[in-house]
């Protein structure tokens, strides 16, 4: 799928479909951004929700 497709996929939080992390944290920031939302907190709350899922993945 496309970067368009990660929007949804980050607010349905379908973790599997995203690409590398570092990739998700900037796509987050970013959108926080364009939503007048705090980025480093918005960011921080995402990637804690993103790192629960990955650990339990392995």
């Amino acid at each position: 799928m496309g970067k368009n497709h990660y929007l949804e996929y980050i607010e349905n939080e379908e973790f599997g479909s995203l690409p590398p992390e570092t990739y998700v944290r900037g796509f987050v920031v970013s959108y926080a951004k364009c939503l007048h939302l705090d980025p480093a907190k918005t960011a921080a709350d995402y990637m804690k929700r993103y790192q629960i899922w990955k650990s339990g993945e392995r």
